[in-house]
């Protein structure tokens, strides 16, 4: 089956001397790793570059089996996202968001709503927008769309208010739990700061353009640091090797 799709590059690897191993990110198929032959050939006329991380692309392959890697016929680059490359904190986010992509979904598994957000955060950080406010941003609303957005406006235990200067984050119980239900359980928790609960409640709920209203100090800034890898752990049993490219404390 021959497919046209549009994707962005989230891995890719050099496979023999002249041909390149991606995993790409599909507007409507979701995840598919596919082989681009001759793809490093500078002669191949098919292919208008070689493939790296982070561009958007126009893509037409060709599918037997979705056990096996599919076949690139011939792609097109959309968007270079050139600002991207401007710096390397600029480019180490991205990194984050395509490993973040790439480790916690599934091939063949179409997310539209997925792709459109690392579309955009893609767009935001080329177009200079803060890095460490895209890649919250980003992360939230991949929860949602994944289905696993932890509660965060009530206790998950007790149900009550949550009150007071700090907080539990509780991966085995989805979600914050009160001073008084962590008493009571055992599981591994991380504590932070109402600020940040704040903070990640508002990023739950806001649109993009709400973003510059946002204030990130530091302290906040390494809380949500710790909640996503903290978070991330729990289920993907392994962190996102990109965590030691973004520059930030987490200890």
């Amino acid at each position: 089956m021959i497919i046209k799709e549009e994707a962005i590059v989230l891995k890719s690897i050099n496979y023999s001397n002249s041909s390149q191993i991606m995993s790409l990110y599909t507007k409507h198929h979701g995840k598919i790793s596919m082989l681009a032959k001759g793809s490093r050939n500078k002669s191949a006329k098919q292919f208008a570059g070689t493939f790296e991380p982070t561009i958007h692309v126009e893509i037409v392959y060709r599918e037997k089996d979705v056990n096996v890697l599919a076949i690139v016929r011939e792609f097109e680059i959309i968007d270079y996202f050139y600002g991207i490359r401007s710096s390397l904190k600029y480019m180490y986010n991205a990194f984050y968001l395509l490993d973040f992509v790439n480790e916690c979904t599934t091939s063949h598994d179409p997310n539209q709503g997925l792709f459109q957000l690392l579309h955009t955060s893609l767009k935001y950080l080329s177009l200079g927008a803060n890095a460490e406010k895209t890649r919250f941003f980003f992360q939230i609303k991949a929860f949602i769309l994944l289905g696993v957005m932890p509660i965060l406006t009530e206790c998950c235990a007790c149900t009550k208010p949550l009150v007071g200067s700090y907080v539990f984050f509780i991966p085995k119980e989805s979600g914050i739990v009160c001073r008084r239900c962590k008493a009571n359980t055992e599981s591994a928790f991380l504590q932070i700061s109402m600020q940040t609960l704040r903070t990640l409640q508002n990023l739950e709920v806001m649109p993009w353009t709400g973003l510059k209203k946002i204030n990130l100090s530091q302290r906040i800034v390494n809380e949500l640091n710790m909640f996503f890898r903290f978070y991330l752990h729990s289920f993907l049993y392994k962190e996102l090797r990109t965590f030691k490219l973004i520059g930030n404390s987490y200890e």
